[in-house]
């Protein structure tokens, strides 16, 4: 027969054990997709509500431009050295 003592020791002995890490090791690739899933999910919400604005007519197409105009214009302009140096003046700027 266990003491009160032994008994509260021996509980929280097993109350410490729960607290342990169990390491499982994860396949790189779940681990790489358990990390990116949200980040994605959060782009393309983001998109949806931006193509869903410029559906409704919320803005004039000039004011707001679709997503699919805005990324074409980008990826037309992203070998020119316009871009670049707009970018450039705005992180100056930043700093």
């Amino acid at each position: 027969m266990l003491t009160d003592q032994e008994q509260i020791d021996e509980e929280l002995a097993g109350l410490d054990r729960l607290e342990i890490p169990v390491d499982v090791p994860r396949p790189l690739a779940l681990r790489l997709w358990s990390g990116l899933w949200p980040k994605l999910a959060a782009i393309g919400i983001v998109l949806l509500l931006w193509q869903t604005a410029v559906w409704t007519g919320w803005r004039p197409e000039y004011l707001l431009p679709s997503p699919k105009a805005v990324f074409g214009r980008l990826w037309d302009d992203i070998g020119t050295a316009n871009l670049w140096e707009a970018v450039y003046h705005t992180m100056e700027r930043a700093v």
